[in-house]
C-alpha cells in the first residue's frame, strides 16, 4: 500500500511540476470555457535519492575505514553489512536542506574495523550498504565492499640477467607477489623508471614483461621488477643485461721488412680484432692475429776489377796503355762500384822522347829550338799530335805521375829539361784519340780539378795529424798525473786535520767525516791544476820540493761521497777533490783515483736535482773506476758497475730510479704489453768502459713460451724506439738480455730510460697477477669496504699498493695470492659469496664486477682494484666471514676465505710485510758489491779468455752458466770471461755462494781455477 500511495504522490508532483498557467491563459484567451474537474493538492514526497553512495574500501594495516552516504528527501538513514543493521548509536548523521529544492538532505557515515572484516566468516567479502527512508518509500545504495589490503613479499616470477648479442630482442619476465588491490608494476633502468613513451625501443606488456625490441650497447644495465599498491613497494632481484659485441679482424697491414737483410729471413703482418673490437664478452676474432713468412732479400753484390789487360805498343805520343774493367763480379742488387781508374798508362821511350819544333817554338826562353834564343838544336823532333801542337803556356817540370783519385787521370810524360806535356787520359770506351778537338777544352778544367784536389787533401791530411796529436797528448799528459801527498805534515798551512770514521760496523767501505774539516781558511779560489791521491808506495818525496812553498789564496771543497744516494748540487766551477785515508781499504782499491771529474760531477748533480723525491724509488750513488751496486729496496731494481766500468781517473755519480706515472710508460699496441716497470739509469752520455748491468722484474710466465720480447728506450723526444727483439740479436745490437723467471738483466753500453715489453705471439702468452686485499683498520660507521687489487706480479707494484694502502689506512689481509692471466681477452671476474646476512649485507647490485680484459693485458694502468661495499646491522657486529672469488672469465682464478674481526686491526701489518732484513741497503763501493774476489777473477779470465781448440774456453762457461743464448755479444767483447763473469754476478745477487760457479769451472776441467777459489777466495 505504501508503494502505491507513493507511486501515485509521484505522479502528481511530476504533474505539478510540468503544469504551467500560460496554458491555461491561452486557452481561456482562445475561447474555451471549460474548467478542470478537480484542482491538484500538495504534492507527496518522492523517494529518497542518493547524491553519495558508499565505496569500496581497503583497511590499511590496522586503520579502520569510514562508509559515507548522503540523500534526500530521507527522514532516516541506516547501514546494513552482511545482511545485519548496523547499530545506532554507530552511525554519525548530519541534516540539513537542500537550496534550491527546500528538500531535507540527510548524510550518514560509519566506520568499520579490521577485526569486524577478520570475524567475518564466508566465502564473501564483507559489505554495506545505506537504505534511505522518506514518506513515498525507502531507497537501497550499491554495496560497498571492505577487504584488508595486503601485498607478499615473494615475486611469483623474477626477472633473470642475460647476455645478448648486439641487436637482438630481449624479454625480462616479472609475475608480481599476490595483493589486495592488485599491484601495478613498473621497471628501473639504473634505478631510474622506464617510460616507453619516451624510449620506444622498450616495450611493457599487459602481463608486466619488459621487452627491450633491439639491443643496444647503452641497454647494457641492470634492470629492476618493482610492484606496489596501497600497503607497500616490492623490488625483484636485479637482472643485469650485458650486451656483448663480438669481434671482428680488421685488415691485413703491411708486410713488415724481411728480418735480413741479406739472405733468408722471415717477415710478418698483423692485423687487430678491433673492426669491432669485442666489448662486454664478447668472442674474440677466430684466427690467427699475424702471420710469418720465409722472405729472401737479394744481397747486394759489389764490384770488383778484373786483371790488368796486356800493355798497348808504344804510341807516337811516347806512352802506351793498359785497361781492366769492373766485371769480377759486376755491381749489382746496390751493391758498390769499383773505386779506380779502368786506364793506366806510363811512357815508353825511357825518357827519349824528343821535343817538336812546334813545341820548341812555343816553350819558354831558353828551350833549344829553330829560331829560338840560343842552344843547340834538340833531338829529332817526333810526331805529335795536334791536340798537343796547341799552345800550352809555361809549362812545369816533367814528371811521371799515376793519380788515382776522384779527379781525371792525368798522365805526364817525361821529355827534355825544361819541357812537359801534360794531357788527360779518359776511361771511355769508344776509343777517341788524343787529337780530339775537344780535348783541349777538357785538358784545363782537369788541371784545375787536379791542384784543387791536391790542395783539399793536404788540408785533411794536416787535420787528421792535429787531431791524433792532441789526442795522443791528452793520453799522454792523463798517464803522468802523479797524486801528491805530504806525510810529514808540511801542507798543514793550507789543510786541517781531517778525522774519518766508519757509519755502519757491518759497512766498513761507507764513510763519513766524523766534523767537517774546514777546508776554506783563505779566501781565494784555487784554479790551478787537480791531483788525485794515491798510495804511498807511489808518493813523490816533498821534502826539498817547491811545493812546500805556502800555497797561495787556497780553497779546496773536499767532495764526500757517502752512501745515502742523494748529493748536493754543484757549483759550476767547483773543484772537488775525493779524500780518502790511507789504509782503509785494502788490496788495489787504495791506488783507486779519488778525483771526480768536474763536468761529470756538475752534470751529474744537476740532473739529479730534477729527479723524484720519493725515497722509496730513487738511489744514487758516487763510483770510482772499482765499480758497485745501486739497488731500489724492495723493488728487484739494482745497477750493477762492474770493475772497470768507469774510467781510471774519474768518478761518476750514478742514479737510479722507477717511473712512477703512467705516461711514462709505452702506449701497448695490438697484444703487446709492458712486462716490467720503467727504469732510468743515469746520467746518460757517460763513458763507459765495459757494460753495466741493469736488473728490473717482469711478470711475463716464461715457461709457458709464445712470447715475442723486447727491450724498449725513451729517446729524448719522449716517445719509445726498438733496442733488441730476443733471439734476433745481431752484432751491431747495442745490448744484451739474460732473460730469467723473474727478472731480466741487460748489459748496456749506455745509460738511460728501458722497459721490457712482450707481445703474443699466438693468443696463448700468460702473465703472472698477484692478487691483494685491503680492509680499512678502523671502522666507525656501519659500512665496511673491501678492495681487491689486481697487480702484477712484481716488487715494485705490490710496493707501490702498500704504500698507497697506508696512506688510505688500510691494511693486508692476507699474503697475496698469484694468478696467471692469459691473453684471451676474457675479462677477470670478482664475486662476494657467502655474506652472514644475520649481521650484514651487501650493497652491490650485480651479482659480480669484472676488470676489462684491455686494462690488465696493457699493463700501462696501475692500482687496478674492485671494492666491495658491506653494511652490517648494528655496530655490534665486528666479526666478518665471507668469500671472495677472482678468477679469468673460462680461466683460472683464486677463492679467498676471508675472516676479520673488526675491532682487531694490526697497525703494523703493512710494515712487517713490506720490510725485510737488509732490504734497505741501497748502495756498495768496492768489492763489497761482488762475490768473486778480484784475484780469483783475473786468474779466471786469463785463463778462458784465450779461444781453445776443444772449446774448453769462454764459450763452454757461457754454456755451463746459461748465457750462451747468443755468443756473439761476448765475442766482441775485450775479455769475454769478464763480461760473463760480470753477468753472473748480476744474477747471484741475492744469494752470496760461489758453488754455481764453482761447479761449472769443476765440469770444465779448471781444477786450478778450484784451488784459486780455495786459497784466495771464500767459497
Amino acid at each position: 500500500m505504501w508503494a502505491r500511495s507513493g507511486a501515485r504522490g509521484a505522479l502528481l508532483l511530476a504533474l505539478l511540476l510540468c503544469w504551467d498557467p500560460r496554458l491555461s491563459q491561452a486557452g481561456t484567451e482562445s475561447g474555451s470555457e471549460v474548467l478542470p474537474d478537480s484542482f491538484p493538492s500538495v504534492p507527496a514526497e518522492p523517494l529518497p535519492y542518493f547524491l553519495q553512495e558508499p565505496q569500496d574500501a581497503y583497511i590499511v594495516k590496522n586503520k579502520p575505514v569510514e562508509l559515507r552516504c548522503r540523500a534526500f528527501p530521507a527522514t532516516q538513514i541506516y547501514f546494513k553489512c552482511n545482511g545485519e543493521w548496523v547499530s545506532q548509536n554507530e552511525h554519525v548523521t548530519q541534516e540539513g536542506l537542500d537550496e534550491a529544492t527546500g528538500l531535507r538532505v540527510r548524510e550518514v557515515q560509519i566506520e568499520v574495523s579490521r577485526q569486524q572484516v577478520e570475524e567475518l566468516f564466508g566465502l564473501e567479502d564483507y559489505w554495506c550498504q545505506c537504505v534511505a527512508w522518506s514518506s513515498a518509500g525507502t531507497t537501497k545504495s550499491r554495496r560497498a565492499y571492505v577487504r584488508i589490503a595486503y601485498l607478499r613479499k615473494n615475486f611469483d616470477q623474477e626477472p633473470l640477467g642475460k647476455e645478448v648479442a648486439l641487436d637482438q630482442e630481449v624479454l625480462l619476465q616479472c609475475r608480481p607477489p599476490e595483493g589486495v588491490p592488485v599491484a601495478e608494476v613498473e621497471w628501473l633502468k639504473n634505478e631510474d623508471i622506464i617510460d616507453p613513451t619516451q624510449d620506444t625501443n622498450f616495450l611493457l606488456t599487459i602481463d608486466h614483461n619488459l621487452i627491450i625490441r633491439q639491443a643496444r650497447l647503452s641497454d647494457t644495465a641492470n634492470y629492476t621488477c618493482v610492484a606496489k599498491n596501497i600497503v607497500a613497494k616490492r623490488r625483484s632481484t636485479t637482472a643485469t643485461v650485458t650486451v656483448y659485441v663480438n669481434g671482428g679482424w680488421s685488415s691485413w697491414a703491411e708486410w713488415s721488412p724481411c728480418s735480413n737483410r741479406c739472405g733468408r729471413g722471415w717477415q710478418k703482418r698483423t692485423r687487430t680484432c678491433t673492426n669491432p673490437a669485442p666489448l662486454n664478452g664478447g668472442a674474440f676474432c677466430e684466427g690467427q692475429a699475424f702471420q710469418k713468412t720465409a722472405c729472401t732479400t737479394v744481397c747486394p753484390v759489389d764490384g770488383a776489377w778484373t786483371e790488368w789487360s796486356k800493355w798497348s805498343a808504344c804510341s807516337t805520343e811516347c806512352a802506351h796503355w793498359r785497361s781492366r774493367e769492373c766485371t769480377a763480379p759486376p755491381p749489382q742488387n746496390g751493391g758498390r762500384d769499383c773505386s779506380g781508374t779502368l786506364l793506366d798508362s806510363k811512357n815508353c821511350t825511357d825518357g827519349l822522347c824528343m821535343q817538336s819544333e812546334s813545341l820548341g817554338r812555343r816553350g819558354p826562353p831558353g828551350v833549344g829550338a829553330q829560331g829560338g834564343r840560343g842552344g843547340p838544336p834538340a833531338h829529332p823532333r817526333p810526331q805529335v799530335p795536334a791536340a798537343i801542337e796547341q799552345p800550352l803556356g809555361p809549362l812545369p817540370t816533367c814528371h811521371v805521375h799515376h793519380l788515382i783519385c776522384a779527379f781525371p787521370v792525368t798522365s805526364t810524360i817525361l821529355c827534355p829539361p825544361s819541357m812537359s806535356l801534360s794531357f788527360p787520359l779518359f776511361p771511355s770506351t769508344d776509343k777517341k784519340t788524343l787529337s780530339d778537338p775537344k780535348s783541349h777544352l777538357l785538358e784545363a778544367s782537369g788541371d784545375v780539378a787536379l791542384y784543387a784536389g791536391l790542395v783539399v787533401s793536404a788540408f785533411i791530411v794536416v787535420g787528421v795529424l792535429m787531431v791524433v796529436g792532441v789526442v795522443v797528448y791528452r793520453r799522454h799528459c792523463r798517464d803522468f798525473d802523479t797524486d801528491i801527498t805530504d806525510s810529514s805534515a808540511a801542507l798543514t798551512g793550507g789543510f786541517h786535520p781531517v778525522n774519518f770514521k766508519t757509519v755502519r760496523p757491518n759497512n766498513p767501505q761507507l764513510l763519513h767525516l766524523s766534523a767537517p774539516p774546514d777546508l776554506t781558511a783563505s779566501a781565494g779560489i784555487y784554479r790551478g791544476p787537480m791531483y788525485a791521491l794515491q798510495d804511498s808506495a807511489d808518493k813523490i818525496p816533498m821534502t826539498n820540493s817547491p811545493l812546500l812553498d805556502p800555497l797561495p789564496s787556497l780553497k779546496i771543497k773536499v767532495y764526500n761521497s757517502g752512501t745515502t744516494g742523494s748529493a748536493p748540487g754543484l757549483p759550476d766551477g767547483a773543484d772537488l777533490l775525493g779524500v780518502l785515508p790511507a789504509g782503509t781499504y785494502s788490496g788495489d782499491f787504495t791506488r783507486d783515483a779519488h778525483l771526480l771529474h768536474l763536468h761529470s760531477a756538475s752534470l751529474g748533480s744537476q740532473q739529479l736535482l730534477g729527479l723524484p723525491r720519493d725515497p722509496g724509488s730513487r738511489v744514487s750513488g758516487t763510483f770510482g773506476c772499482l765499480g758497485g751496486r745501486l739497488s731500489i729496496p724492495g723493488t728487484g731494481v739494482s745497477l750493477l758497475v762492474p770493475n772497470g766500468a768507469i774510467p781510471q781517473g774519474k768518478f761518476y755519480e750514478l742514479y737510479l730510479l722507477i717511473n712512477k706515472a703512467e705516461n711514462t710508460l709505452p702506449l701497448s699496441e695490438g697484444t703487446q704489453t709492458v712486462l716490467s716497470p720503467s727504469v732510468t739509469c743515469g746520467p746518460t752520455g757517460l763513458l763507459l768502459c765495459r757494460p753495466v748491468i741493469l736488473t728490473v722484474p717482469h711478470c711475463a710466465e716464461v715457461s709457458a713460451g709464445d712470447w715475442i720480447f723486447q727491450l724498449k728506450t725513451q729517446a729524448h723526444q719522449g716517445h719509445w724506439e726498438e733496442v733488441v727483439t730476443l733471439d734476433e740479436e745481431t752484432l751491431n745490437t747495442p745490448c744484451y738480455c739474460q732473460l730469467e723467471a723473474r727478472s731480466c738483466h741487460i748489459l748496456l753500453d749506455q745509460l738511460g730510460t728501458y722497459v721490457f715489453t712482450g707481445e703474443s705471439y699466438s693468443r696463448s702468452a700468460v702473465k703472472r697477477l698477484q692478487l691483494a686485499i685491503f680492509a680499512p683498520a678502523l671502522c666507525t660507521s656501519l659500512e665496511y669496504s673491501l678492495r681487491v687489487y689486481c697487480l702484477e706480479d712484481t716488487p715494485v707494484a705490490l710496493k707501490e699498493v702498500l704504500e698507497l694502502e697506508r696512506t688510505l689506512g688500510g691494511y693486508l689481509l692476507e699474503e697475496p695470492k698469484p694468478l696467471l692471466f692469459k691473453d684471451s681477452y676474457h675479462n677477470l671476474r670478482l664475486s662476494l659469496h657467502d655474506v652472514p646476512h644475520a649481521h650484514w649485507r651487501s650493497k652491490l647490485l650485480a651479482k659480480y664486477q669484472e676488470i676489462p680484459f684491455c686494462h690488465i693485458w696493457s699493463g700501462s694502468q696501475k692500482a687496478l682494484h674492485c671494492a666491495f661495499t658491506l653494511e652490517r646491522h648494528s655496530l655490534a657486529a665486528t666479526e666478518l666471514t665471507c668469500k671472495i672469488c677472482v678468477r679469468q672469465v673460462e680461466g683460472e682464478g683464486q677463492i679467498f676465505q676471508l675472516h676479520t674481526t673488526l675491532a682487531e686491526t694490526p697497525a703494523s701489518s703493512l710494515d712487517a710485510f713490506c720490510s725485510a732484513p737488509g732490504s734497505m741497503v741501497t748502495t756498495q763501493l768496492g768489492p763489497y758489491a761482488f762475490k768473486i774476489p778480484l784475484s780469483i777473477r783475473q786468474k779466471i779470465c786469463n785463463s778462458l779468455d784465450a779461444p781453445n781448440s776443444r772449446g774448453n774456453d769462454w764459450r763452454l762457461l757461457a754454456q755451463k752458466l746459461s748465457m750462451d743464448r747468443y755468443l756473439n755479444y761476448f765475442a766482441t767483447k775485450a775479455s769475454p770471461t769478464g763480461v760473463i763473469l760480470d753477468l753472473w754476478e748480476a744474477l747471484q745477487q741475492d744469494d752470496g755462494d760461489l758453488n754455481s760457479l764453482a761447479s761449472a769451472l769443476e765440469e770444465m776441467g779448471k781444477s786450478e781455477m778450484l784451488v784459486a777459489m780455495a786459497t784466495d777466495g771464500d767459497c
